[in-house]
């Protein structure tokens, strides 16, 4: 798997011969869809024969139009004082791009951040979205400390290798590493140790909200509630560093077991791609101009950053006031959703959810509600 080889060499390059020397936080930031993960119903269901003597109907549950397509941008770093304060944004798709109503806004906020629900988007993350969250995260990591250099770390979708946004992040310092193609599964942290759990809980608090209704059904809006208690149990309280470690920001005999089925440790060495070796890596074609130019326009950024002291700081974002909280914390994963039935899954999230409603969580500020512009087009290209 020579992919997987060059991508960890590329990794180990900036770590120990572009960052070593400065204050720096690697993030790993991915896309994945919230509305499509509904509870099975499993259980809930009575027999035919039951089901014809007693003239039951499995209730359906009323259309949800605050729920019509809505996708995550999860965020995880190795800087477990920082988590907890980088922007988690979820991408609803109201009907017809519209914004929701003002009780919708509200449920949004109560959800508490760093939450961020952003609006008029088409429900998934095209280059202005992801132009948008650079320039957000680089606002966060600057008030959190302007010495740090950002390294990110993301798959090569088109919205992330567009030439613009990848002049976006050369504008403001954030030095960036693509993985693999199709290898997202076996190096990506939010992949690997992440999205699976996060699904995994929201299918259990979903079928705890079925079992909770006298009708069985869940009403419009409940999703908000589910998703944003899985988002902050998941990812927004957990220290990462670990998996950061055992994904290559560590030295090669750390490695996760996994990955060591692939990927010799004696064969990982610091090294920048080739124009070619960067070509596999993103699945594009080594003789174009664009791959020429964004392959130039990276590797020359690591170069350059490379250059500087070690008292060099990046370009500074804007400064925000951030909330005085508690460092993530290393945790297992939870048995909720490691192999429990789904009886006992259920009575294990009902037993350990919050039995305080209505109010903000942890003590947090509200989620940001943004409305984007819609002015703006949206280029994938």
């Amino acid at each position: 798997m020579a992919e997987a080889l060059i991508y960890l060499n590329w990794l180990q390059f900036v770590t120990h011969h572009v960052v070593n020397d400065k204050q720096h936080v690697f993030i790993n930031v991915d896309e994945t869809s919230v509305s499509a993960v509904k509870s099975t119903g499993k259980g809930m269901v009575a027999t035919g024969k039951i089901k014809q003597e007693s003239r039951w109907r499995q209730p359906r549950d009323p259309v949800d139009r605050t729920d019509v397509k809505t996708t995550l941008m999860g965020a995880a770093c190795d800087a477990p004082e920082l988590q907890p304060l980088l922007p988690q944004v979820v991408l609803p798709r109201y009907t017809k791009a519209a914004v929701p109503p003002q009780h919708v806004l509200d449920a949004y906020a109560v959800s508490g951040s760093p939450l961020e629900y952003w609006h008029k988007s088409s429900g998934w993350v095209g280059s202005r979205i992801m132009t948008a969250w650079i320039t957000r995260v680089r606002t966060i990591v600057t008030s959190f400390n302007p010495a740090a250099w950002i390294v990110l770390i993301i798959d090569c979708s088109n919205a992330h290798l567009n030439v613009k946004t990848i002049r976006h992040m050369r504008r403001l310092g954030v030095l960036v590493v693509f993985l693999p193609a199709k290898l997202t599964w076996l190096l990506q942290i939010l992949d690997v140790y992440a999205f699976g759990e996060l699904k995994g809980r929201m299918r259990v608090a979903q079928t705890a909200v079925r079992v909770g209704t006298a009708t069985g059904s869940v009403d419009a809006g409940s999703w908000v509630d589910v998703t944003a208690a899985a988002i902050r149990h998941v990812l927004v309280d957990r220290d990462w560093s670990d998996a950061f470690t055992k994904l290559g920001t560590g030295s090669s005999d750390q490695l996760r077991h996994q990955l060591l089925e692939y990927v010799l440790p004696a064969d990982v060495m610091p090294r920048l791609p080739s124009l070619e070796q960067f070509a596999a890596l993103v699945n594009r074609p080594a003789h174009t101009d664009v791959t020429r130019r964004v392959f130039n326009m990276i590797m020359g950024q690591h170069l350059e950053v490379r250059r500087l002291t070690g008292a060099s700081q990046p370009p500074r974002g804007a400064r925000v006031d951030l909330p005085d909280v508690t460092a993530s914390t290393k945790r297992q994963r939870s048995d909720s959703v490691a192999g429990l039935s789904w009886e006992n899954a259920i009575s294990e999230h009902l037993t350990r959810r919050p039995r305080v409603s209505g109010l903000l969580a942890h003590g947090r500020s509200a989620a940001l509600n943004v409305i984007l512009d819609v002015a703006a087009p949206d280029d994938t290209s």
